[in-house]
């Protein structure tokens, strides 16, 4: 899926070179090649490094590489918003069965125009415009503070982690190992 989703964002890279300033978000393979981009993933994988915050510029234009889980996929929705200036354009790269097709309707009140620029091989890119309205700007603003167990202290998770907010069957049983 990866090589398909990179096939197809090679048509970003043409709009891309005179939209100004870009940041790419969730990226993790650093298959999206756009030059001369910030990027940051939230993750840190195959060695990459990250701080958990974005800068406070803001951008001309945001590729965001979309993430599956709804809830993960709305916080970088509003991260990509908060870091676009009013006018500024959003591309989204992504495979159907990852569930693309129904980002557009996650979109509003921060974005508008959204439509499908390109689609081939079950990928597509779609592409919006940055409306005026306010958006959660850094990734505290979606810490959820949980209870795992009796014996330890809260814990602080974000969208996309510890099973939709509580402790899976792994980690119940990852801390019942750890006395």
């Amino acid at each position: 899926r990866e090589n398909f989703v990179s096939f197809i964002a090679e048509g970003i890279q043409e709009q891309t070179k005179d939209c100004g300033t870009i940041l790419v978000l969730n990226d993790r393979l650093h298959r999206l090649k756009i030059e001369n981009a910030e990027r940051w993933c939230r993750y840190i994988y195959k060695g990459n490094s990250n701080s958990i915050e974005l800068t406070s510029d803001k951008f001309d234009g945001v590729v965001y590489r979309i993430d599956p889980n709804r809830k993960s996929g709305d916080m970088y929705i509003q991260l990509a918003a908060s870091r676009l200036k009013s006018g500024g354009t959003l591309w989204i790269v992504g495979a159907n069965d990852e569930g693309i097709k129904s980002t557009a309707k996650h979109l509003s009140p921060w974005f508008k125009d959204s439509d499908t620029i390109d689609f081939r091989r079950r990928c597509r890119i779609i592409q919006a415009t940055r409306t005026e309205a306010p958006a959660k700007g850094t990734i505290k603003d979606w810490s959820t503070t949980i209870q795992v167990d009796d014996t330890r202290k809260s814990w602080m998770t974000f969208p996309g982690l510890f099973a939709g907010g509580g402790a899976d069957n792994g980690t119940a049983l990852l801390l019942e190992a750890l006395s």
